[in-house]
C-alpha cells in the first residue's frame, strides 16, 4: 500500500502545485472544479454526482456546513474519477494504478494534500483541530488523514493517536 499511496500523494500534490495551489486558502472548490472542467452546483437535496459522456457535475447541498460541503466536493471528485469511464480525461488516474482500491486515500489526499501538511507539527496533539480550521474540513476527516500520514510517513515513531477525541 505504501507505494500506491505515495504515488497518489505525489500525483495529487503535483496537480495542485502545477495550478499554483500551495496553501489551504488556495483550495477554493469553485476554482478546482473549473480546473477539472467539472460543473459545481449548490441545490437543496442530496449531494450527488452526475456524469454524461465527458460532462461531470457535482451538486452539493447548501444546507450542509461549509466543512461538510468541502468534504462532499472532494469525495465527489474522487468517486467520479475512480468509478466512471472519464479517467482518461483527467490528470490523476492514468498515473495511479489500482486507484479503485484506494478511494478513501484519494479523497483524503485531495482534501488535505501532503505538500501542504509538511509545514505542520505532526507531534502536536491538536493538529487535527488546526487542520480542520485551516482547510475548513470536518474534524473526523482530518483525524483520519493524520492517522494515515502518521502511518505512512512516521512509521514506528511515537506520535499521538489522532483518532482519539481530545
Amino acid at each position: 500500500m505504501k507505494t500506491i499511496f505515495s504515488h497518489i500523494e505525489s500525483t495529487v500534490s503535483q496537480f495542485y502545485m502545477n495550478h499554483h495551489i500551495y496553501q489551504p486558502i488556495d483550495m477554493a472548490i469553485d476554482d478546482i472544479s473549473a480546473i477539472l472542467d467539472i460543473q459545481l452546483t449548490f441545490n437543496n437535496g442530496p449531494s450527488l454526482i452526475y456524469t454524461h459522456a465527458t460532462f461531470i457535475s457535482i451538486n452539493i447541498d447548501p444546507q450542509l456546513t461549509q466543512p461538510k460541503q468541502r468534504a462532499a466536493f472532494f469525495k465527489g471528485i474522487a468517486q467520479t474519477l475512480c468509478f466512471t469511464d472519464l479517467l482518461t480525461h483527467h490528470p490523476f488516474t492514468p498515473l495511479i494504478p489500482n486507484i479503485y482500491d484506494h478511494v478513501n486515500e484519494f479523497i483524503q489526499s485531495l482534501a488535505l494534500p501532503y505538500h501542504m501538511l509538511v509545514s505542520y507539527d505532526f507531534a502536536d496533539p491538536l493538529l487535527p483541530e488546526q487542520l480542520s480550521k485551516d482547510f475548513d474540513l470536518p474534524l473526523l476527516l482530518c483525524r483520519k488523514r493524520m492517522q494515515v500520514v502518521q502511518v505512512i510517513e512516521f512509521d514506528k515513531v511515537d506520535f499521538p493517536s489522532f483518532l482519539e477525541p481530545t
